[in-house]
């Protein structure tokens, strides 16, 4: 029974956190964000090489509309007409794509790093809005949901 307890306190004191500890964590700094990309960085890394291992790849999905997308726009200098359903996509995240591909000069690089820009800058939002960097953290990890999307070339990691 004391170690149900002790695992309930613990538990809640990581998830729930008493008004003197939030206003302890709410005076993040630039460690915490440093540490909030290492965090968002090692956990994406992890998952692109499960993607990997499992020979699922992570430019499945709508990765690789994206990437034709930002490619024809990079190569045309305009976003591509809807022709009956062919550019059904978001359009920002190819033109950001294209404008980044100006300097990687690599499509799939560049919607890599616009896709996990916007999540990075969705983490940062979060911690912003909510003054707490532990839930920062459990957004950034454990949201399955989140994790798997921000991890892709997909336009929900920016949201």
């Amino acid at each position: 029974m004391k170690l149900l307890l002790k695992i309930k306190r613990s538990l809640g004191s990581f998830l729930f956190v008493s008004q003197k500890e939030a206003s302890n964590d709410s005076k993040y700094n630039w460690k915490h964000l440093i540490l909030l990309v290492a965090i968002f960085l090692v956990t994406r890394t992890i998952l692109l090489l499960v993607y990997e291992f499992r020979g699922t790849g992570p430019l499945l999905l709508d990765a690789p509309s994206y990437i034709d997308l930002g490619t024809y726009i990079f190569e045309h200098n305009f976003l591509l007409p809807d022709q009956g359903g062919i550019a059904k996509q978001f359009p920002g995240l190819p033109l950001l794509s294209a404008l980044v591909n100006l300097i990687v000069k690599n499509m799939t690089l560049s919607s890599f790093m616009v896709s996990w820009a916007g999540s990075l800058g969705a983490a940062f939002l979060f911690l912003y809005v909510f003054k707490s960097f532990r839930l920062a953290v459990i957004f950034t990890v454990f949201t399955p949901h989140w994790v798997s999307y921000s991890s892709s070339i997909c336009s929900e990691g920016l949201s």
